[in-house]
């Protein structure tokens, strides 16, 4: 063969996607996703302008995980866009009520709604207790979710959720790839199949928040 070609046909394989090892396009997860399933609704959600988020609830946490949980459930109640969201800190939440979480399985603090109503505006009041926390592999994350009316004073739910997501499920696990390389479009190196987010637990509690806010009413 003319030596001549060689550096052609190399260059033409390239160009063509067929030399080995050059393929660089994401492998989508393919198969059956997961919706939570556990989920109330009510039609009194609908029309909500501003909820309050409090911080999420996790007895087992530390600190650096408490502020990945903070972030990541502040980012994607923001991204479903039903309402203006105003989150409140955990040093707001002791100016409130002398606590810097709160479950929402408990008897809430006295007159915390109306407090949270007065100051911020806020029409509902966003809950979020993480019922399991496991960061290692398979990831277990449990979520449960309230979303508590503010204005009529009888601690009315308008919409809840309560899943766990578990990466060892191949459901959970093709949503979150899915989820990861959607969001990862723009991150270099490219996330190739979405993978990396079964390994981090940050980044695998914010596909759950997603998933969780991804069941509010429309």
């Amino acid at each position: 063969m003319n030596r001549f070609l060689l550096p052609g046909l190399a260059l033409a394989l390239a160009l063509s996607g067929c030399a080995p090892g050059l393929d660089k396009r994401p492998q989508y997860p393919v198969g059956a996703g997961f919706v939570p399933r556990n989920v109330y609704k009510s039609a009194a959600a609908l029309g909500l302008r501003r909820v309050a988020l409090l911080p999420p609830y996790d007895g087992l946490a530390d600190t650096n995980r408490r502020q990945d949980l903070d972030r990541n459930f502040a980012t994607e109640l923001n991204a479903a866009g039903r309402f203006e969201v105003v989150a409140i800190s955990r040093n707001e939440l002791v100016a409130l009520c002398g606590r810097d979480q709160i479950n929402s399985a408990e008897p809430l603090p006295p007159r915390l709604l109306a407090a949270i109503r007065g100051e911020y505006g806020a029409e509902a009041v966003m809950f979020v207790d993480i019922t399991q926390d496991d960061p290692y592999r398979p990831i277990t994350l449990g979520v449960r979710a309230k979303l508590i009316d503010t204005r009529s004073g009888t601690l009315a739910t308008l919409w809840s959720c309560d899943s766990v997501f578990n990466a060892g499920n191949p459901a959970v696990a093709n949503s979150a790839r899915r989820f990861q390389l959607e969001e990862g479009r723009q991150q270099f190196p490219a996330d190739q199949d979405g993978s990396s987010v079964l390994l981090s637990p940050a980044r695998f509690a914010r596909y759950a928040a997603n998933a969780t806010f991804a069941t509010l009413p429309r």
